[in-house]
This record gives structure tokens, C-alpha cells and sequence, in this order.
């Protein structure tokens, strides 16, 4: 057990219907809690094509998703930032407007993103336009970000 603690980046666990989301090794993995739930939350990817939505996070900090498929997030790391990489994601649907958004990135210069940022992993909510989550990579601990939504098309 002290094995795949060490291994879990990532979790989302919805104690009220059963489901549960992990990253785990980088791979996103979903199913039902045993004892609890039936079946396990859904990969959405196709559900947030065409959202764009940037998030603040305050003190100058900003993360821009704008999902152009159902495996790539187009992302910038500041508002109207020329700057912008395409970066593979995984989504999975909590309930009617929660997402958990695992977002890959390669190696990011000169934009407001720490420094070998190599995951983003935000529980997304769309209804209160609110997410919270963390920011990984190499050479620093996970960073706890919270944000809140303004969709670009507003």
C-alpha cells in the first residue's frame, strides 16, 4: 500500500456516488469505489471541445484552456498571451458540471508558469465557474492553486 501511495499524484473521490479518479504514474485511472458506488465516472474529452475558459488564480498568475480536441488543450499562462503550446489532456465528468482536467506540458520558457511545470491537474468546476488543484514538475513540490472562470466568449 505504502507502493502506490508513493505513485498517486492525483485524486478526485466523489464519497457520495462511489466514483473515484487517480493519477497514478502518470496514466489517468478511473473506477467505482468498492462498497459505495457502481460504476466509474466517465472520460469526457468530447464534452469540452470548443470550451475556453481562463482561469485566475490572483497574483498575476493565469491559466488558459481552450480545448481544441478530445485529447488537446491549446494553453497560455497569461491573458491574451501570444504564447501558447498544445498539451495533451485527459478530462473525466464528475456530476453534471464538476470535470477533473489532467493537462501534460513539455518544457515551459519565458511564460508565468513555474519552471519545469509538468502537469496540471484541476477539479473544474463550471456551474460556480471555481476550480481547485495543483501544479507539478520536476525540481519543486505540487503547488496548491485555486481559481476562479471567465470564459473567454464573455
Amino acid at each position: 500500500t505504502e507502493a502506490i501511495n508513493n505513485l498517486i499524484e492525483s485524486a478526485v473521490l466523489d464519497l457520495e456516488k462511489g466514483q473515484a479518479a487517480l493519477v497514478l504514474g502518470g496514466e489517468v485511472i478511473v473506477g467505482a469505489i468498492e462498497g459505495i458506488g457502481t460504476e466509474a465516472p466517465a472520460f469526457a474529452g468530447d464534452e469540452m471541445v470548443e470550451t475556453d475558459v481562463l482561469w485566475i488564480m490572483g497574483c498575476g498568475r493565469y491559466i488558459e484552456q481552450e480545448f481544441i480536441s478530445a485529447d488537446t488543450v491549446r494553453t497560455a499562462w497569461a491573458p491574451r498571451d501570444e504564447k501558447k503550446a498544445d498539451n495533451s489532456y485527459k478530462a473525466v465528468k464528475f456530476r453534471n458540471s464538476f470535470y477533473f482536467v489532467v493537462a501534460e506540458s513539455g518544457d515551459l520558457k519565458n511564460v508565468c508558469a513555474p519552471f519545469f511545470t509538468r502537469r496540471v491537474a484541476l477539479l473544474e468546476d463550471y456551474e460556480r465557474c471555481m476550480a481547485v488543484g495543483s501544479v507539478m514538475g520536476e525540481g519543486f513540490d505540487p503547488i496548491v492553486v485555486s481559481a476562479y472562470a471567465k470564459f473567454r466568449d464573455q
